[in-house]
């Protein structure tokens, strides 16, 4: 497959990806207004978390690595991140507040909010592949507000099942990173800290990569979410090598330009252009994942009006 082919694809449906966009800010707005309802925070206390420079976080973690710090140091940064944003949250009533007392009970309510958020974001996901889908197969762009509706059932059952066998793979990958750190690179200084760096690069591109294939197969195929799934594997097969050098290149990409973005700017700037270089990365990923899909199944697509490409080009 021609990088081309991809290039173009996305770059005849910029509309539909500033569209996403669009949605996916609306329903942040909404994930924030339904955390300070439950939690019951004041946009006073919000102002006192950043005024307190937690914004800054990133830059020390990044810095400390570089200065030869260990994991367990940035580890220790990232912890004093969670105890800031949980004092945030325990001004809500004293009932939450007893609740974050107890660690375990805390990481679980991180965990659901996590959850949650990724799981509102995550609405649009199946509503771009079917807009990119309906634009390969015939070269017509549908509109977004109309699709994301029509399909809101779907998208939902989508992202539940997903994020589940998500958040247990994610488990699974970060004690495995962690686990092989501990055992053989927390003594090697930083030449340690890049090999884990690397390491948990790989395992989230393999994560990026299982998954590839699922919302195309619902939008291509038409079948049920656990049959789609069930189809994206197997069509996986052949293609894994291809996706996954993809989803490594744009995870390497991605990780370099968020480590020089919170180094050398930090606070609100970072803050402002993270979300879109994860998002356009997202929508990238999104592309290549329907052009991978179609050609394992030997599909035709259009990359832009009047322009089909044979599955047989190389």
């Amino acid at each position: 497959m021609k990088i081309k082919n991809i290039v173009l694809l996305a770059a005849s449906n910029i509309k539909l990806a500033l569209k996403s966009a669009l949605a996916q800010f609306l329903l942040l707005c909404i994930f924030t207004a339904i955390v300070v309802l439950v939690l019951n925070v004041s946009a006073e206390s919000f102002s006192k978390l950043f005024d307190s420079g937690l914004y800054e976080t990133p830059k020390m973690v990044i810095e400390g690595l570089l200065n030869g710090g260990g994991i367990d140091e940035a580890v220790v940064d990232v912890q004093q991140l969670i105890i800031e944003i949980t004092a945030l949250f325990k001004q809500g009533s004293p009932l939450f507040e007893e609740f974050l007392n107890t660690v375990f009970l805390l990481y679980i309510a991180i965990t659901i909010v996590i959850a949650l958020f990724n799981f509102l974001i995550g609405l649009t996901e199946l509503t771009v592949c079917k807009c990119l889908n309906d634009f390969m197969t015939v070269g017509v762009q549908r509109p977004f507000g109309w699709q994301f509706f029509r399909i809101l059932g779907k998208s939902a059952l989508y992202q539940l099942m997903k994020n589940l066998i998500m958040i247990m793979t994610e488990m699974l990958l970060l004690c495995v990173s962690v686990g092989l750190y501990l055992i053989f690179l927390s003594g090697m200084g930083i030449a340690g800290v890049i090999i884990f760096v690397v390491i948990g690069i790989m395992l989230y591109a393999f994560k990026l990569t299982l998954f590839s294939f699922w919302a195309p197969a619902i939008c291509a195929e038409g079948t049920t979410v656990l049959e789609s799934f069930k189809k994206s594997l197997k069509v996986l097969v052949d293609k894994f090598i291809q996706v996954y050098a993809y989803a490594f290149i744009i995870s390497v990409v991605v990780s370099a330009v968020l480590g020089v973005i919170c180094y050398f700017f930090g606070g609100y700037v970072s803050m402002a252009l993270t979300p879109v270089v994860v998002y356009l990365s997202g929508y990238e990923l999104t592309c290549v994942s329907m052009a991978l899909y179609y050609e394992a199944e030997g599909k035709t697509y259009f990359t832009r009006k009047l322009d089909m490409v044979t599955t047989n080009e190389e």
